[in-house]
């Protein structure tokens, strides 16, 4: 740690009395003298001077606060997703299976005494199922369960930054939509260009694929058995019997 600290102190160091011995031979030559680089590589090494000291000062981690994951979870994250999904496409009862890295986000209970509810689905925070279980009574009461798996943003555990879905019934409208919003600024340092410029490094990889899962939802649904619901774009799956 403090080797890498001190080093780009050193070769800073290194680079400006290099540049010092050049900017001192300069008035040799004439051509050069003419264009007065001297000048031009004094203010330079001054730039490169001021620019690693002040990197010193940037608050740099201090308001980091969310969990850095692993490559090994992040693969765990993805396929706990896809499980999610097939087992939603599959009709399984999650609500009875367990699924590794699944987690339940959100459950509450509506009353409802009525037969018919038309489905809304407004804004959702990406591809939804809905998956319905008919309970064997009519008891007047929905109830709901969110599932959800990780979402990571590179390589930051960012899943309860997501409110859960919010679920409402308004007369015969069952309402599906995000529970609300949330800017979140994600801000990466890389090594200083003082540094990176003598060197064949690209740089920080930012937004790459590769360092991001996108968690799921599955909205699991229990409805009084004589309930019917009208979904006209097809979110709707009913549990195998």
């Amino acid at each position: 740690m403090i080797v890498a600290t001190i080093l780009p102190l050193v070769l800073l160091l290194i680079i400006i009395a290099l540049v010092y011995l050049f900017a001192k031979n300069i008035g040799r030559i004439a051509f050069l003298q003419k264009l007065k680089l001297k000048w031009i590589l004094v203010v330079y090494g001054a730039v490169l001077l001021l620019a690693l000291i002040s990197s010193y000062f940037m608050p740099v981690g201090e308001s980091l606060v969310y969990k850095n994951v692993s490559e090994t979870e992040r693969d765990e994250a993805e396929r706990a997703g896809a499980a999610l999904v097939k087992a939603a496409y599959d009709r399984e009862n999650i609500r009875e299976n367990t699924i590794e890295g699944v987690e339940i986000n959100h459950q509450s209970t509506i009353p409802f005494g009525g037969n018919q509810l038309e489905l809304s689905v407004e804004e959702t925070y990406g591809p939804l199922t809905i998956l319905v279980e008919r309970k064997e009574e009519s008891d007047d009461e929905i109830e709901f369960i969110e599932y959800h798996t990780k979402t990571i943003i590179e390589n930051l555990d960012l899943t309860d930054e997501f409110d859960p879905l919010s679920v409402s019934i308004e007369e015969d409208l069952l309402r599906v939509m995000n529970g609300g919003g949330k800017d979140i600024k994600i801000g990466m340092f890389d090594k200083e260009f003082t540094i990176s410029q003598f060197t064949s490094d690209q740089g920080l990889e930012l937004f790459s694929d590769s360092h991001h899962v996108w968690g799921e939802h599955v909205l699991f649904l229990r409805i009084p058995k004589d309930v019917k619901i009208i979904d006209e774009f097809d979110y709707v799956q009913y549990v195998k019997e």
